[in-house]
């Protein structure tokens, strides 16, 4: 009896496989601010219809993004836009310092923001350059 019931565990494994559409489940995004590691970065791609993914980069400037449902996001162009995180606090109980943001407002606002990108179908890895002035 025992046997029996992990048939059915295997079945469903084995059905649980990546799509067939040649997406990748996330794509990475290698952000510089001003020809370095944009560190500590939010990032949000936004459609016409809203927005389809975020994340904030990590120390070296990447950050892998899902869209919506943790699906890859849909080929297409996005606007991408950008808010600094901040430092990075060692202790979360300390109050928290604002400092100058590293980049411009007008990326913080999707009507603003001069930063696009195209996702394609297959292409798991794009560059995203920024500026801070």
């Amino acid at each position: 009896m025992l046997r029996c019931s992990f048939f059915p565990i295997c079945l469903f494994l084995l059905g649980c496989g990546g799509g067939s559409d040649g997406l990748p489940p996330t794509q990475t995004l290698v952000v510089t601010l001003d020809g370095k590691p944009g560190a500590r970065l939010n990032l949000q791609l936004v459609s016409d219809a809203g927005p389809v993914g975020s994340g904030t980069t990590g120390e070296d400037g990447r950050v892998s993004i899902r869209g919506p449902k943790d699906q890859p996001i849909p080929p297409g162009t996005y606007s991408v836009i950008v808010t600094d995180a901040g430092e990075a606090e060692d202790n979360p109980m300390a109050p928290q310092k604002r400092t100058a943001s590293r980049v411009p407002a007008s990326y913080g606002k999707k009507s603003a923001t001069p930063v696009k990108i195209t996702i394609e179908a297959g292409k798991m890895e794009y560059a995203v350059e920024l500026k801070s002035k």
